[in-house]
């Protein structure tokens, strides 16, 4: 902020937007401008992205959907490792065998 006027950059440095303030001092900006610029979302890999949209569906499901044709528009998806943050959390565990909870509560 410098001179009543605010100047946001991105990391590199770069100049994204220049507000002058108004006299309530508030600074108002319209994203509308930077919307298509700035803020969109890039993934480069065609089945995480079919993987977000479709809620976190796993990749079978999703390439069956696909070989079936039950989608408009879905591209050929090849399947993939990685799995995504939110899927990683929510992966099952082994349960602990029993003899392994009375020796945890013993000691």
């Amino acid at each position: 902020m410098k001179d009543k006027n605010l100047k946001i950059f991105d990391e590199s440095g770069a100049a994204i937007a220049s507000v002058k303030m108004t006299r309530n001092r508030m600074f108002p900006l319209d994203l509308s401008i930077y919307l298509s610029k700035y803020f969109k979302a890039e993934i480069s890999n065609m089945m995480n992205l079919w993987h977000l949209r479709y809620g976190h569906l796993n990749c079978g499901s999703l390439m069956l959907m696909e070989k079936s044709k039950m989608v408009l528009g879905i591209p050929k998806l090849e399947h993939t490792s990685k799995i995504c943050e939110v899927c990683n959390g929510k992966t099952s565990q082994k349960t602990i065998p029993k003899k392994e909870l009375k020796s945890i509560s013993d000691s």
